[in-house]
């Protein structure tokens, strides 16, 4: 899976990863997934979790050029 930077942006916000789940409306579990890089973040969970930590996507995901993923 792809490398991200999710729990540093989410720890440094003071958000545990529930309060992320209501904050951005992507499941807790899947939040999860993606910090343990057992999933890779589709685009509009990308999107939202951005949006709700208020970092560009390329911040939360690097190494993916323009921060966007081709998956659904």
């Amino acid at each position: 899976m792809e490398n991200n930077r999710l729990r540093e942006h989410r720890n440094r916000a003071g958000l545990t990863q529930e309060a992320l789940a209501r904050k951005s409306c992507v499941p807790n579990q899947v939040i999860c997934a993606f910090e343990r890089g057992r999933m890779a973040p589709w685009p509009r969970f990308r999107k939202a979790l951005a949006e709700a930590l208020g970092v560009p996507e390329s911040d939360l995901f690097p190494g993916d050029g323009d921060g966007k993923s081709t998956n659904n």
